[in-house]
């Protein structure tokens, strides 16, 4: 079976901005917020709405629980 992976595309500042077949992503860089941190997803259509997630943390960059979807 051939495995397809998805396209990323970047912005001149290494950002991923979007993923095939995923979405749009949008990064914030408002008070407090850094220009590299992924704020939000615009879903691409036929994809499903995501909503906000609580996110347990071990270490600052590893995620240790994502909880679904309420």
């Amino acid at each position: 079976m051939k495995k397809v992976l998805p396209l990323f595309f970047y912005a001149d500042n290494g950002n991923i901005t979007s993923i095939g077949g995923v979405g749009t992503l949008i990064y914030g860089g408002g008070a407090g917020v850094s220009p590299y941190e992924v704020t939000g997803l615009t879903p691409e259509p036929g994809q499903p709405a995501y909503g906000q997630r609580a996110v347990t943390y071990m270490v600052p960059t590893r995620p240790t629980y994502i909880a679904p979807k309420p």
